[in-house]
């Protein structure tokens, strides 16, 4: 579509010829201006990808950091030998079972 915008073609024309919104249009141009260095009024698609990914780990920082707060109160004396599954049980609902698990460095199937 950016190719047929930059060579003349306007919106409104590609609009009744392919049926996307103009709107549509537009901003799938701008992107790909983006994407090929034209514009830097925004991020690029593979930009994009990267921050999604980055959120991601970020949020499974996060559940791991609260998981080793919630066992160490716990757990107060460091000992998780004898209480760590009881520890998973009680908090299953909050995290998922396999995470505990890696996090705390033991095998989920004593559960």
């Amino acid at each position: 579509m950016g190719d047929l915008v930059r060579s003349g073609r306007s919106p409104d024309h590609l609009v009744r010829e392919f049926e996307p919104s103009a709107q549509s249009i537009r901003s799938r141009v701008v992107q790909a201006d983006r994407d090929d260095d034209r514009r830097d009024d925004g991020m690029t698609a593979a930009e994009r990808r990267e921050f999604r990914r980055l959120r991601r780990g970020n949020r499974r920082l996060r559940k791991e950091r609260e998981i080793l707060a919630r066992a160490t109160a716990w757990f107060p004396r460091g000992d998780w030998t004898e209480g760590v599954f009881p520890f998973m049980r009680a908090h299953q609902g909050a995290f998922h079972v396999v995470t505990m698990a890696w996090v705390l460095g033991v095998s989920s199937s004593g559960l």
